[in-house]
């Protein structure tokens, strides 16, 4: 058993180097490769959930190609619905702005849609935490992001931005625009009619 964990922690390391220190392709496929052995590798996650290895994987979202920045927000989705909701996730500095950046991107190729999916549902499990819902509810321009995906997104999108929101504390200060608080209704509306 020891041995194991020593093997699966040994190959966990020199891929976060790569994901930290690679050139944009290379953190690709390193975020590629850690994500397909945590959802083979139970094991291998638990090394992936300490700040540092978070950290590194943040930044990753920040820097590099399109699909590295989706390959990294992917895994830190992936690790966040393993680990109780991604309690403590929204410590990371950068994670949630680098999260709302990656949601805000235009509507336009399959690619940028991949970005806004895996955004959304990084968030959609960070908001089932207490903690992070109300971190994620005090950020205006998180709370406008998934609204916009409810409204603008595919049915994926739609689907997580409607998850997450529904996860987040009500608040006594709405954003003035009062938007986010009617979308449900304005969804509803525009669907009957549709029908009419």
């Amino acid at each position: 058993e020891i041995a194991e964990v020593t093997g699966v922690q040994t190959c966990a390391l020199p891929i976060l180097d790569v994901l930290r220190y690679g050139s944009p392709v290379s953190r690709e496929h390193a975020a590629l490769a850690m994500l397909n052995l945590c959802t083979g590798e139970h094991r291998f996650s638990k090394h992936l959930k300490d700040e540092r290895a978070l950290s590194i994987i943040a930044v990753a979202m920040r820097d590099g190609t399109l699909q590295g920045r989706i390959n990294a927000c992917s895994l830190l989705a992936c690790l966040s619905s393993d680990v109780e909701h991604g309690m403590g996730f929204g410590s990371i500095d950068g994670l949630l702005e680098w999260t709302i950046l990656m949601g805000e991107e235009g509507e336009g190729d399959d690619g940028v849609m991949a970005a806004r999916e895996v955004a959304g549902l990084l968030l959609s499990n960070l908001a089932a935490d207490k903690q992070n819902a109300q971190q994620i509810a005090d950020t205006h321009r998180a709370v406008s992001m998934l609204a916009n995906c409810v409204v603008e997104g595919n049915v994926v999108v739609g689907t997580l931005a409607c998850r997450a929101l529904c996860n987040m504390p009500l608040s006594e200060n709405l954003p003035e625009s009062g938007n986010v608080a009617h979308v449900r209704a304005q969804i509803g509306r525009a669907s009957c009619r549709e029908r009419v």
